[in-house]
């Protein structure tokens, strides 16, 4: 096919325009321009005035970019074309211009003529094909040829120089006979089908080194087809990248991306089929065919893009394909939608058997909740995974992944723990139905559908789960025992048992027995309000001994279990060995009751030696020279009650403190008051009786108590029990005295505890005194009672400066410190004031 003069120029003025304008003026400013200067050089007769009015537009484009070189280049090869006035040499002109290697025209084109038929915006495609394919220089696939986000070097390499040869000085007819023997359009339509179908022909074959994969160029195209053929392979190149994709990848770890690969090999017999429907059809050019092509060339590019993105998790590629489905190019974010569709209905179905029955089905770990089974505890083994939850259901609720995390947890519970079958069932044969049946799965239904069957399968079974460890596992009763019994607000039932077992607890602990504990629990149950409670309620109460490590008494190694290991409801109340917490609560407690009832049987004992001993010893004929025995008694009893006074502050203190914490966690479980919430429970607790068939279910019952998930009636157990580590009792606050004030309780504790046995040996002394001033009135060896006297006086003295002097001397110190920082702390400031 011979070219004349008008194909020429039309082709040399399209390949300087690409060379000289900068491609970020944009396609169309580039082809209007073109059209100017065409439409100038083919009717060189319309004067210059017109063209030096539109090219006065575009300078004023160069300057304000700072293109000032570019626009002295461009303008003066304009201006000397225009002085041209025949076609035919205009048209030599621009051959004589792409044969100067300085002018890098050929190369300019390469880098620059890139086709954009739509706007992606921050979708940056990769260049179509320049417009002159080189002959014998194969177009070349490597990486992606399309990658969401521009990479040079993904992009496909396509070579373009095009040897023009040195053509200035040659005549018109010599110039145009190179196209003499170019291969006729009818030919490449009749072998195109199998190039983009991945077939080799006569034409066109593809050539593959690892991955990489060309095609190779015949030299004899016509120039004029070539600015179409880069275009048109593309969709090939990419769909032999695909296939042979399909042939590598193995994806065995993921549902999504597994559903992703079948829909990607559907894709590519779709795109199949389209070629072969197209060809049939006999299209008459290759620009009919590009336009055909072109929805499909999208399509192929955004599949391809996806394969580069299936090295994330499955959760995340699907996560990554929903981004794409509110992409604000219609034909990507429509097939985005397409795809979306196809590959997330595993995704869906996991979420279906979590919601209906508590089956968790995701070997892939692509779900946002999973199961530890390294985990001991219920509440451990289910893990929430807030990272995961997916984009396409939070744009809707914020609280809907968390939401479905507790519909399966408490379904777990009620089903496995609870044996709550019937319930379960009913629940599981309902929804299914919902789901199934009426809406052919969630996949097919409205984001706000699901999100209205989430919320209502939510407040369903956060009912069923409140009448269940409120109505029928009591768990409320079970924190008021856990405060009666190891916390001591029942004052008579402790008491009972320091008086049953005391003569127990002085007994070496090596030699308690469990049957020994067991008499003097149930005699202190009998003889105090214990008796009026329910079996199941004494039967969980427990007298045993710690390890004997603890202590070399009963007092050190003697404790009170409250048990709670019976199923479902130890998963609530014993988490995390919360019980301990509880356990060294009462072993602190139960110390200082120990101090404080043998201080006060100390002071009983001592009454009793005034009023006994003390009487005979002051009819004595030594009573005049004895004050000091009584003095020191009288000393003895002020620093007792000192004493017990201190231990009395700390006991109220912590009996106040718990009761304002145990009504803290009555507000987190009722909504109104305690009394009303047992008025309207009644109603609650018909529920329990399988008689009463009338009641309607929970949903429907009015209460009082809160409606609290399973994680939050866990956390009010352990805010309650951190709760429970008043500042007093905390080893983390030090005092200006350097100490923690728990650590100077225990110090002060000792000095009580010394000045018990200390005490205990100065009634010891007195008694042994007096008994000898009796024999001294009766008997006339005075000589030997003189001795005796001064022995007994003399030990007297020292038992007496030890209590004074150093034990006395100790506790003042230790409880001044004490009180200082109390005082210097806001939060005790009240508390120091009553010492």
């Amino acid at each position: 096919m011979v070219l004349d003069s008008s194909q020429i120029i039309r082709i040399y003025t399209t390949r300087l325009v690409n060379s000289l304008i900068p491609s970020e003026f944009g396609e169309e400013y580039i082809h209007s321009l073109t059209s100017e200067l065409l439409n100038q050089f083919s009717n060189p007769d319309n004067g210059t005035h017109d063209i030096n009015k539109v090219l006065n537009q575009y300078k004023r484009l160069f300057l304000t970019t700072g293109k000032n070189t570019e626009w002295i280049k461009f303008h003066s090869i304009v201006e000397s074309l225009l002085n041209v006035k025949s076609p035919d040499k205009v048209g030599r002109y621009l051959v004589f211009l792409a044969s100067i290697k300085g002018l890098n025209i050929n190369e300019g084109s390469s880098s620059q003529s890139q086709s954009r038929p739509h706007n992606f915006k921050n979708l940056s495609p990769p260049p179509f094909p320049p417009s002159g394919i080189p002959p014998n220089k194969p177009i070349n696939l490597q990486s992606s040829p399309y990658n969401y986000q521009h990479n040079a070097q993904s992009q496909p390499q396509v070579s373009s120089e095009f040897n023009m040869g040195n053509y200035g000085n040659a005549p018109m007819a010599e110039l145009t006979n190179q196209f003499n023997n170019s291969i006729a359009e009818e030919t490449i339509l009749q072998y195109l089908s199998f190039t983009l179908t991945g077939l080799d022909s006569k034409i066109f074959q593809f050539i593959k080194r690892g991955d990489e994969i060309t095609v190779e160029i015949p030299s004899n195209l016509d120039i004029s087809h070539s600015l179409l053929i880069g275009k048109i392979l593309e969709p090939g190149l990419i769909y032999v990248k695909l296939k042979h994709f399909l042939t590598q990848k193995i994806i065995e770890d993921s549902p999504i991306k597994t559903s992703f690969v079948t829909v990607l090999n559907n894709e590519l017999n779709e795109y199949s089929n389209f070629i072969n429907e197209l060809f049939n059809l006999n299209p008459q050019s290759l620009t009919i065919v590009y336009r055909q092509l072109y929805d499909m060339l999208l399509k192929l590019r955004l599949l391809y893009s996806l394969t580069n993105q299936l090295t994330l998790s499955g959760y995340e590629f699907l996560t990554k394909l929903f981004e794409l489905t509110k992409f604000e190019d219609r034909i990507i974010s429509e097939n985005c939608r397409t795809i979306f569709h196809q590959i997330s209905k595993p995704y869906y179905e996991i979420i279906e058997n979590w919601i209906v029955k508590g089956d968790l089905i995701d070997n892939s770990k692509e779900f946002f909740i999973e199961f530890d089974v390294n985990q001991q505890e219920f509440h451990d083994i289910i893990k929430y995974l807030p990272e995961k939850v997916p984009k396409f259901f939070v744009h809707i609720n914020e609280d809907i992944g968390f939401k479905i995390f507790q519909i399966g947890k408490i379904l777990i519970f009620l089903n496995k723990y609870c044996k709550e079958l019937k319930w379960v069932n009913d629940y599981n044969n309902k929804y299914s139905d919902f789901i199934y049946v009426q809406n052919s799965g969630l996949q097919l239904m409205d984001i706000n559908v699901i999100n209205e069957l989430i919320n209502t399968q939510y407040e369903e079974l956060l009912s069923f789960f409140t009448f269940v460890i409120h109505g029928k596992y009591e768990v409320l009763n079970h924190f008021k025992n856990y405060k009666k019994f190891l916390l001591m607000s029942s004052n008579d039932f402790i008491e009972s048992i320091i008086f049953n077992g005391f003569e127990l607890f002085n007994e070496p602990s090596n030699q308690l027995t469990s049957n020994q504990l067991s008499k003097v629990l149930v005699d202190s149950i009998n003889s105090s309000s214990i008796k009026n409670y329910s079996m199941e309620t004494k039967n969980r109460l427990d007298a045993r001994i710690l390890d004997l490590s603890h202590g070399n008494i009963g007092w050190q190694v003697f404790t009170l279990e409250y048990r709670i290991n019976d199923l479902p409801i130890t998963n609530i109340m014993n988490f995390n060995n919360s019980n301990l917490e509880y356990l060294k609560f009462f072993n602190f407690i139960w110390k200082l009751k120990q101090f404080q009832y043998l201080l006060n049987l100390s002071f009983k004992e001592s009454n009793k030696i005034k009023k006994d001993e003390l009487k005979k010893f002051s009819k004595s004929k030594s009573f005049s020279h004895n004050k000091y025995i009584l003095q020191s008694f009288k000393t003895i009893n002020l620093i007792r009650f000192k004493l017990i006074k201190f231990l009395n502050l700390i006991i109220n203190y912590l009996s106040n403190e718990i009761e304002l914490n145990f009504n803290n966690l009555l507000n987190f479980f009722y909504k109104e008051s305690e009394e009303l919430n047992n008025k309207l429970n009644k109603d609650f607790k018909k529920l329990i009786d399988k008689s009463h068939h009338n009641v309607p279910p929970p949903s429907m019952i009015k209460t009082n108590i809160r409606k609290l998930n399973f994680n939050e009636v866990i956390n009010v157990n352990l805010n309650y029990i951190k709760n429970l580590k008043f500042k007093i009792l905390d080893n983390e606050v030090i005092g200006k005295s350097g100490q923690s004030l728990i650590d100077q309780i225990y110090n002060i504790l000792k000095i009580i505890f010394k000045f018990i046995k200390t005490n205990e040996e100065f009634n010891s002394i007195i008694i042994q005194y007096v008994s000898l001033l009796n024999v001294e009135d009766n008997d006339t060896n005075f000589d030997q009672i003189d001795n005796d006297f001064e022995y007994w006086e003399g030990s007297l003295r020292k038992i007496v400066d030890k209590i004074y002097k150093e034990i006395y001397f100790e506790f003042s110190t230790n409880y001044n410190d004490f009180v200082k920082d109390l005082r210097s702390d806001i939060d005790l400031k009240d508390f120091a004031k009553l010492f």
